[in-house]
């Protein structure tokens, strides 16, 4: 009784504490040795830190140096000197008029205490969403009680791991998934819980050990690899707490099941997946995956080959388990593409091949899927090294494609087919797809029933990726059946699936039937993918009072788009084009630059994410124009686009004063339609046969165009491309060969 009665007295303490430090302002910390020895103390600092409350520190010790967590915490803010009594009454007066600044700088009643605004929350539901409320309200007291252990240390513990299975089992029983929302900063606290668990686990100095060791053993050339590694991981296993030992055991019990809540918040939640993404949850989860791969059982045998036959078990060990609830978090965020950045910085491609090559399947395929999302022209190299990974997210499809529940390792056919769109995203990885067999799968999927829309939908879209590809154009234009089923969904009164298959109709015929077509100067053209329209309508609307005609799609075209997106481009004077990641991998912004780039527009580039370089097909189109910023503040952008569009406008009315000099306009369209035997042909005439060289195999004659085009904007990059990719033996050949090519085009 009397045990029961401390306990829960301690307990308040701590939420008294807890409470104390969230609805501070300011948190003044007073320095010494003794601060820094108690556990009570470093409870308090570090959940201060933890909420990024202004800490003012105060040093109370002469010689005392902060290190260690205090160190952290204190980073470089200068402190205030209170250690000789002397100092006491310039110290008290430089803290109040700290205090004051700070008060002043916040404003009053500006400074909302996050319980303050639960409080709010909270009511607001109670008043409208009363079905809802009851487990928002017990969601709240479960959070409540996590801080507490958070700000006690106590996080590896059967109480904490209880709050966290209620809370996971709460969210299950809301009614309506969408009104699974959330109401307090759940992302960072989630992502600190797991930090100090990781690091409970596996603290830094023994992994900063663990790796100095490996650099040692990596000098000593008796010891073989295999078993190089093999001794490390063993010695690291034996260093790591036991799953026998209670501490550990509930640490990694109470980091399985927030992997578990984070896993369900991550699958409704575009916010919270920004949130976990600037919360550094990437990192984190990166990190522990290396980590539980040195003591993991199912990471005995890491020679495993990826031909081995297809392993079954999936009764993994907890911290087996953990690793599985860790990849379908990762796998979650990878599709939020503004993510992309934090698993660049995580080394994510590395730490996620190690898991594609274990022997369980679910390991394989989520950490594949997962990748997919991550392909880009610097690491598809390393993420479809061989065939493998593509025919076993091909052989995933069929399965789930064909099974009672449309799931196969539990992802669902319409995720499987949105990850081989990703895929798809490489112009390499198109033509692979589509020789083993993705085409017909795809196209099998788009004549599934009315309930399976999600399916017809993701189809869709990864068939206009893949008709991109001009053998995989050849593959469907050449079929009936796929055709056929493709003209009956344009009148489709879905909207994705109608814009996707006219996206592919327009690949595979729509280019052909405007190539006679006229172009005409009548507006500007605005090209964007539908992230940053605000932006465009504020560039729109600039132009517009400056007198330009304007073409932008706002509403979404309806009826015949890819022929309304045609004559748009064919009127138009200039293209502007908002490049970002996103536009790079939309298949109907492609479609739209490459006509304008077909037609011979003038493109003016604008810059709209920060840390993106465009490369692909959407480098080659850009070659060495310079983009306008518009990462940011857009104004500056705004002004340099009005004077570049009306220095385009002047130069062509001169042109048209003193007449311009005829071209070989014809000629060169009829180039523009050649294929890949014309090209063959024209190569073998001027001496250059295709042999066994796969570049000039894949020459047609839009391609010819862009190679000519990259000549005259970046020829430093062209001569190096030709005489590399061409096989060009010497200066000589290239000469020719470029002689060849400004002949041709005029």
């Amino acid at each position: 009784m009397c045990g029961s009665m401390l306990r829960k007295s301690k307990d308040l303490q701590l939420q008294s504490m807890a409470s104390a430090v969230e609805n501070c302002a300011v948190f003044v910390m007073a320095v010494s040795r003794k601060y820094f020895e108690s556990p009570n103390c470093r409870s308090e600092a570090e959940y201060a830190y933890q909420l990024r409350k202004q800490i003012i520190p105060l040093m109370m010790e002469r010689r005392f140096q902060p290190r260690g967590w205090l160190g952290i915490i204190m980073g470089t803010k200068l402190w205030m000197d209170f250690r000789e009594d002397g100092n006491l009454e310039a110290g008290t007066s430089q803290l109040i008029k700290e205090l004051g600044q700070t008060v002043k700088s916040q404003g009053s009643g500006k400074e909302k205490s996050k319980e303050g605004d639960l409080k709010k929350t909270l009511l607001s539901y109670k008043k409208n969403h009363r079905n809802v409320y009851v487990y928002l309200s017990e969601s709240e007291k479960f959070i409540r009680g996590l801080r507490s252990h958070l700000a006690s240390g106590q996080l590896a513990s059967t109480e904490a791991f209880w709050k966290v299975d209620c809370f996971v089992g709460l969210y299950v029983k809301i009614p309506d998934p969408a009104s699974r929302h959330l109401v307090v900063d759940l992302p960072e606290f989630l992502t600190e819980i797991v930090r100090i668990l990781r690091r409970h686990l596996y603290p830094e100095e023994r992994l900063a050990a663990r790796e100095e060791r490996v650099l040692s053993a990596e000098k000593d050339v008796k010891v073989t690899r295999k078993k190089k590694a093999s001794s490390m991981k063993a010695r690291f296993r034996d260093e790591v707490p036991s799953e026998e030992n209670s501490e550990a055991k509930w640490a990694i019990e109470v980091m399985l099941s927030v992997s578990v809540a984070i896993l369900s918040f991550t699958d409704f939640h575009d916010a919270f997946c920004e949130a976990c993404g600037n919360a550094g949850l990437i990192r984190e989860y990166l990190e522990l995956l290396e980590q539980l791969k040195m003591c993991t059982p199912e990471f005995e045998d890491q020679t495993t080959p990826l031909t081995h036959a297809e392993y079954k078990d999936t009764n993994f060990s907890r911290k087996g388990s953990l690793i599985f609830e860790v990849l379908g978090v990762l796998h979650n965020l990878s599709k939020r593409a503004s993510l992309k950045k934090h698993f660049d910085n995580g080394n994510a491609v590395e730490t996620l091949l190690s898991f594609f090559r274990t022997k369980f399947p679910v390991y394989r395929m989520t950490s594949l899927l997962t990748l997919a999302y991550l392909v880009d022209e610097k690491n598809n190299h390393l993420i479809m090294a061989s065939e493998e990974p593509i025919k076993d997210i091909l052989k995933l499809l069929d399965k789930a494609s064909h099974s009672a529940n449309r799931r196969s390792l539990g992802f669902s056919a319409a995720e499987i087919a949105y990850g081989l769109m990703h895929v798809a995203t490489n112009d390499g990885n198109k033509r692979m797809i589509g020789l083993h067999g993705g085409i017909p799968m795809l196209v099998s999927m788009l004549k599934g029933s009315k309930e399976h829309e999600d399916e017809k939908v993701a189809a869709a879209k990864a068939l206009y990726m893949l008709s991109f590809d001009e053998t995989n154009k050849e593959v469907i234009r050449c079929d009936s059946d796929t055709m056929s089923s493709l003209q009956s969904l344009q009148n489709s009164d879905n909207k994705e699936i109608l814009q996707a298959v006219s996206g592919i109709m327009w690949e595979v015929h729509g280019k052909i039937g405007h190539s006679e077509n006229s172009d005409s100067e009548e507006h500007v053209m605005i090209s964007y993918q539908w992230d940053t329209q605000q932006t465009m309508l504020r560039v729109k609307h600039e132009l517009e009072t400056r007198g330009f005609s304007v073409w932008m799609d706002v509403e979404q075209m309806e009826g015949s788009i890819l022929e309304t997106m045609a004559r748009a481009v064919e009127k138009s004077s200039v293209l502007v084009l908002a490049m970002s990641r996103k536009y790079q991998n939309s298949p109907n912004c492609r479609s739209e630059a490459e006509y304008a780039y077909q037609r011979r527009k003038r493109i003016i580039p604008l810059m709209m994410e920060s840390g993106y370089n465009p490369d692909g097909w959407l480098g080659i189109i850009l070659g060495a124009k310079l983009w306008m910023d518009f990462r940011k503040e857009p104004n500056v952008g705004i002004q340099q686009l009005m004077k570049e569009i009306s220095k385009g406008k002047t130069a062509a009315s001169q042109s048209e004063l003193l007449g311009s000099a005829p071209i070989k306009a014809s000629e060169n369209e009829k180039v523009l339609q050649w294929k890949k035997e014309d090209v063959a042909k024209w190569l073998q005439g001027i001496g250059f046969p295709i042999d066994d060289n796969s570049v000039r195999g894949k020459l047609d004659g839009p391609l010819l165009h862009m190679l000519n085009e990259l000549r005259k904007e970046s020829p430093e990059f062209f001569y190096s491309s030709v005489k590399t990719d061409l096989c060009l033996p010497t200066i000589i050949e290239v000469l020719q060969f470029t002689k060849e090519l400004k002949e041709l085009f005029g």
